[in-house]
């Protein structure tokens, strides 16, 4: 049984990622596990005892905040509350990346779900800093869902693939794609330099039947997506998904110069199309 993490700081965009997890996990049978970072002061004037007991008492006053915000979504989503697929981390941290890694750790975590706030003001940034950080450093895969996402289901995942490891990605991958009993299509956006890949070269249907072989899943598809220019991947990426409409798109962060132009350099207002899907990013 997989085990889900998601992080939560009470606002809009972690409410709709705790919500497709707890959807997520209702359907697919997961433990799930909500984490809160809270700070507690220690004014210089109080004593030990008393800046420990002003610890203790800001740590149960998040604590409870937790469980009853956890316990009203599933009453909001109409889903069973078992405490034995639910559990609650707290952490005293002024560095989250870290401290949800650490929680990720000792629970042993599949997937860290986290929620998006979008690109802001001057259109600048896909993630939030946090989520951002998680992506560049976490080792379990973050399912990064953006804020107002509605939809209850995985059943279709797009895979962002340069080709150059696809063998070893697939092997990453495939257990939570059979887990999600979702189909994945991987498609190639192609000019790209100085890495050539010669797609007329390739058969899809060779490479899609020595996948489905050797993962044991029939769903599995290749597309390879032609640009105007060469290095457009963030325009490719866009064109699949406008023609396809995948429920979600795959991605490595190994890929550094494709997931680069996606994620690290500036934004124009259309990039935050994005946001209308989960982001599911793995690190090699």
């Amino acid at each position: 049984m997989l085990t889900l993490l998601i992080p939560t700081d009470f606002s809009d965009a972690a409410a709709d990622a705790s919500k497709f997890a707890i959807k997520l996990a209702d359907q697919h049978r997961m433990n799930l596990v909500f984490f809160h970072e809270y700070h507690a002061s220690r004014p210089p004037a109080m004593s030990g005892k008393e800046q420990k007991k002003l610890h203790d008492n800001t740590k149960e006053a998040h604590s409870e905040r937790l469980v009853t915000h956890v316990k009203s979504l599933f009453i909001e989503l109409n889903k069973e509350y078992r405490n034995d697929r639910v559990e609650f981390c707290l952490a005293e941290s002024f560095n989250l990346t870290e401290t949800v890694l650490e929680a990720a750790s000792k629970y042993s975590a599949d997937l860290i779900v986290t929620g998006t706030t979008g690109a802001n003001s001057l259109g600048k940034k896909l993630f939030g800093s946090n989520t951002a950080n998680l992506i560049a450093q976490s080792r379990v895969p973050i399912l990064s869902v953006p804020a107002g996402f509605t939809a209850d289901k995985l059943n279709y995942l797009a895979f962002a693939t340069t080709l150059t490891h696809v063998g070893s990605e697939l092997i990453r991958v495939m257990d939570i794609v059979k887990m999600l009993q979702a189909k994945i299509d991987l498609f190639f956006v192609y000019p790209n330099f100085p890495e050539h890949i010669d797609v007329s070269k390739l058969n899809p249907h060779i490479l899609e039947k020595g996948w489905q072989e050797k993962f044991q899943h029939p769903h599995i598809k290749l597309y390879f997506i032609k640009t105007d220019g060469a290095n457009e991947s963030r325009e490719g990426i866009q064109e699949f998904v406008r023609l396809y409409q995948p429920d979600a798109l795959l991605m490595f962060t190994r890929e550094r110069s494709l997931f680069d132009k996606i994620f690290n350099s500036s934004l124009t207002s259309d990039m935050a199309s994005y946001l209308k899907l989960p982001i599911l990013s793995f690190k090699d």
